[in-house]
Formats: structure tokens, sequence, C-alpha cells
């Protein structure tokens, strides 16, 4: 049973998705277009949001959508000064948003610590990983979410289609506080039903099972399910629960899977240190400890597929992100359970 699922969504192509709805432009853009039109209808009603930009859309691109171009405001390439004007704008009452790709907050990391999470200032991240889409090597931020998780007073989120993210924005733009939203590059069609109900800091089962719980977010989600079900064609019931909210993270959902299935697999498009599998660990440890695997990327770099076709497939393989390997950690696991069950 998959709850509040597109029937079959997770077994379709994103190319089917999008020639389906009519989309004929690069995947990335559909979601970069949903996230525009929502921003801009929260800032229509609220005339407390801004925005600010390293080298980002012009003034006028607002403006003929509505928005004076007084709340737009560019600084050029400069990612640090641009969160500390982000700083004093909030700080006036102000609710400023940047939107920019994951791999520039590390030029404005003590920014961030020190002027808007210090005093926890409504400041919105909305920050695109890339998700290997394309840009090389250095677009591709695999470790955003560890650097943000060690920084006190800041929710972090990851929407898994553009469904939920838009559900996740409106959320996130009412919620006075530091807050970053990791937003997915990869082309992914939508899995969630328009009634599907998001709710900031509690993670959501979407597909029941007792024999392992694979907890996920943003694009594994969707492999997730595709590794259920084949998971289920081998008689494994696998418990699919989608973590949108990584801080903070959703401990009682955790700890109640891990009762009720004895086995956790985490799966994550992010370096596996500092990530979501060490997030869940940390309760686990300290609650009900249980065999427990983690799929994600290991201690290394990732590489450039810029000039290939369909780059991000082959990085998604190459670094074990995909459904098969979240079957492979899953049966792993559920070895390691029976096992510890015997003893």
């Amino acid at each position: 049973m998959v709850k509040y699922v597109r029937d079959g969504a997770w077994r379709e192509s994103s190319e089917e998705f999008f020639k389906k709805i009519g989309f004929a432009g690069p995947a990335r853009y559909y979601t970069r277009q949903l996230m525009n039109q929502t921003l801009l209808k929260l800032a229509k009603a609220d005339p407390r949001i801004c925005f600010v930009s390293a080298e980002g859309s012009p003034p006028e691109s607002y403006e003929a959508a509505g928005i004076h171009r007084y709340r737009v405001m560019g600084f050029g390439i400069a990612e640090a000064n641009t969160v500390l004007a982000a700083s004093g704008l909030a700080k006036e009452g102000l609710i400023p948003v940047y939107s920019t790709m994951s791999w520039l907050l590390g030029r404005s990391y003590n920014n961030i610590f020190q002027s808007i999470c210090t005093d926890n200032l409504n400041v919105k991240f909305l920050m695109s990983a890339r998700g290997w889409a394309g840009g090389g090597g250095s677009h591709h931020e695999i470790n955003d979410i560890a650097f943000m998780r060690c920084i006190p007073q800041i929710l972090i989120m990851a929407p898994a289609d553009t469904v939920e993210l838009v559900k996740m924005i409106t959320a996130g733009l009412k919620y006075h506080g530091a807050t970053f939203i990791r937003i997915f590059g990869q082309p992914v069609p939508n899995l969630f039903e328009e009634d599907y109900p998001f709710q900031m800091g509690k993670a959501f089962t979407i597909r029941k099972g007792n024999d392992v719980t694979i907890i996920s977010f943003g694009t594994e989600l969707w492999r997730s399910l595709v590794a259920s079900d084949i998971l289920a064609k081998e008689g494994v019931e696998a418990r699919v629960i989608n973590m949108n909210t990584i801080k903070p993270i959703d401990e009682d959902a955790i700890i109640k899977a891990a009762e009720e299935t004895g086995a956790i697999v985490t799966a994550e498009d992010h370096s596996v240190i500092g990530g979501l599998g060490e997030a869940v660990a940390h309760v686990l440890v300290k609650n009900q400890p249980v065999p427990m695997d983690m799929v994600g990327v290991r201690d290394r770099y990732s590489q450039s597929t810029y000039d290939k076709q369909g780059g991000w497939a082959i990085l998604e393989k190459a670094y074990n992100l995909t459904a098969d390997d979240i079957v492979a950690a899953s049966q792993k696991t559920i070895n390691r359970k029976k096992t510890k069950n015997i003893k």
C-alpha cells in the first residue's frame, strides 16, 4: 500500500512524465519554474518577502511578475556579501530569500554561521544541489547537508518531487527562523498526489512493511520505492519513509520503525558522512539499536560527466545510489537482523 503517491509513479521515467504533462524543456527548468512561481505567489501576498542573489535574475523579471524591483537585490559574484545583506534585511523585519546552487554555500559558511544562525534570523536559503545534472565535478554538491546540520538553530528540509517542493517552500517561508531547503537537480517524475499532507518536521510513511525500513528523502525516495517493488517480488515487505525534514529529525518515526521492523536502511544522494544516515544512526544508538546500513556517497569527490549524455545517471551508478544498491543494502541488513535474532 502506497499512500498519497500517484499510482505507479515510481515506475515511470522522467521522460514519460514530462511528455505526459507537455513540458519540453530541460528537467531542471521544470523544477525551477515551479519554485519561482511559488515564490512569486507568496511574495505578492506578503510584502516582507524580498530576494537577494549573487548574479541572479535581473529585477526586470520580477517586476514583470508584479514584484517591485526594490524588493530584488543583486550583489554580483559575491556570495558572502549576499548573506550579510540578507542578515541586515532580516533584522529590519523583512524575509529575504536567497536562491542559488548549494556548492556556493561554502564561500559564505562563516557568515551563515555568525550573521544568520547565531541570532536565528528569518532568512530562507533555497539551494539547488544540482544532483550531478551538469556543470562538472565542482558543481556536484554532496556535502551541503553535513555542513549545515552542525549549525545550531537552522531548519533543514529536502523535497522528493515538485509537489512536495511547493508545499515545503510555502511552509518554510511561513516558519520564522533560518531555513535551508535542498532542491534536487535530477529529472524526477511527480511522486505525490496534490493532497499529500506534508507536515514540516514530520516524517511520512508512504509504504507499509515489517521486514525492513528504508528511510530517504529527495530523489532517493523515488529509488527507494523502486527498490521496495523489487524486494516485494522476493517476498520482502519494505517500509518506506520520506524523511523530508532532516533537522529537526523525526526521532519518534525512526524509533517506531526500528521497533517494528528491526532493520533500517538510509538512502541519500549525499555523503554518508554528516548526512541522513548519520542523523538516523545517532537516534538509533541512543534509543533502539538495530542492524543498519547506509546508501550514499562514500568518502570521495564527485567526478565530472559534463560532456556525457545522462551524466547524473552514470554517476549515480558509479557511486552506488541506484535502486539495486538499496535492495542489496536491505537484504544485507535483514540477514544481520536474522543472525542477531538467532543469537
